[in-house]
């Protein structure tokens, strides 16, 4: 007979990952000399670091800029906005954190910080998949419904509201599913094998589906 239960994975243990070793008088670090191959990896975390603030800074001062604003309506205005601001705090929050990671391929930030550097990476690579969604919508209408969608556009200050509603919503959803899903213990770990950061666990395979979706 076919044992048809969920396998239920353990996330590795992040003392394994951890830059300090634990022993009976306190802790000591356990560094390693870096080759050039490591500091290649971390410049390259450093430039992509500075070239997501700066490209995604001057996405949102464009678009935003009142010179602009004959040439784009609001609706995709907003969510073009809501995607940079995603994809900057990207640059500011998570990506500059995998620079000591890369050079010395270790966790040295502590537990707390593992946790959140997951939670963020799920919810706002989530974010980004919800708005790229919103926009192709957006985008569907005003092809298929022109004359509906611009009359709509005149109401700036209605879309306006439902705009910011929309994005807040989703922002709120995804970091509420990522905060259930990753906060908990077992629900983050350090991948030293592929990006060199901590992200999220997920124990079983019903969650994967769910988040891929």
């Amino acid at each position: 007979m076919i044992d048809h239960k969920p396998q239920i994975l353990l996330a590795p243990a992040l003392s394994n990952s951890s830059c300090w070793r634990s022993h009976p008088g306190g802790f000591e670090a356990r560094w390693q000399t870096p080759g050039v191959g490591e500091l290649v990896r971390a410049t390259l975390v450093l430039l992509l670091s500075l070239g997501i603030l700066g490209a995604n800074l001057l996405v949102i001062c464009v678009i935003n800029s009142r010179r602009y604003h004959k040439y784009i309506h609001a609706q995709p205005r907003y969510l073009l906005t809501s995607l940079a601001s995603n994809d900057l705090a990207i640059g500011l929050l998570v990506t500059p954190f995998g620079f000591v990671p890369a050079i010395y391929s270790c966790w040295p930030y502590g537990e707390v910080i593992c946790q959140i550097q997951a939670l963020l990476r799920g919810a706002l690579t989530q974010q980004s998949a919800v708005i790229l969604v919103c926009m192709a919508i957006d985008r569907y209408i005003c092809m298929l419904h022109p004359h509906r969608y611009h009359r709509q556009s005149s109401k700036k200050y209605y879309m306006r509201q439902g705009c910011v509603a929309i994005m807040s919503t989703t922002w709120i959803a995804s970091v509420a599913i990522f905060g259930t899903l990753v906060l908990p213990k077992g629900g983050y770990y350090f991948n030293d094998t592929g990006l060199l950061a901590c992200e999220p666990f997920f124990a079983k395979a019903s969650l994967r589906k769910y988040v891929t979706r």
